[in-house]
């Protein structure tokens, strides 16, 4: 038992020391860490593609389905070509979707702060601030998607590296108790035992 939950256990620190590897790379080197996840998405559209054609000459070629499963495979092959040319392209246009969602985030809670000050609501200054802040973070993601781009990755590494710091921490101390625990009552157990042998011999 011992040995298999001191296994799980240094398999949590081991895929943790991953994740911290992972983050200082996003937070090193964001324009590669883009340019691969632009990379990997066009592979897995092209990937996609290549099984449409395969579909379509499983089919025989013939019926609505197949011709279905040929034009997918036009239209990913296309936008993997695409991809794989302008890969950090990728990455941009994501930031810019994910500031137009934070944008319009922020105008719905500028309308409720709005409608809390209405009310007199004691926490309507604060949900006015915040709405502000996500109008404003939006804003610069949509109108500066390129540098925001690596500063979101860079931001995402060093949450990373917390997250993977913090689970080596939590995980070396369960490890270090559960270890502790078990040989107090191996321990316990054996002085248990000796005393039933010992009673049991001067009987």
């Amino acid at each position: 038992m011992k040995k298999a939950f001191n296994r799980i256990l240094n398999f949590s620190i081991i895929s943790s020391l991953y994740l911290v590897g992972l983050g200082i790379f996003l937070f090193i080197k964001p324009d590669l860490a883009n340019k691969a996840i632009g990379i990997s998405l066009g592979a897995l559209i092209l990937l996609g593609g290549v099984f449409s054609v395969n579909k379509y000459i499983q089919n025989g070629k013939k019926g609505r389905a197949s011709k279905f499963e040929l034009v997918s495979a036009g239209i990913a092959f296309l936008l993997a070509i695409f991809i794989l040319s302008n890969p950090l392209r990728v990455t941009a246009f994501i930031t810019v979707l994910l500031g137009i969602f934070i944008f319009f985030s922020g105008l719905f809670k500028l309308q409720k702060s709005l409608l809390l000050k209405k009310y007199k609501e004691r926490f309507w200054l604060l949900s006015l601030i915040v709405s502000i802040m996500h109008i404003l973070f939006g804003g610069i993601l949509v109108f500066d998607s390129w540098e925001s781009t690596f500063i979101i990755t860079k931001i995402i590494g060093l949450f990373i590296i917390l997250f993977g710091i913090l689970n080596i921490i939590e995980v070396s101390v369960l490890k270090n108790k559960f270890n502790k625990n078990f040989e107090k009552k191996t321990n316990k157990n054996v002085i248990k035992n000796s005393k039933v042998i010992i009673e049991s011999s001067e009987d």
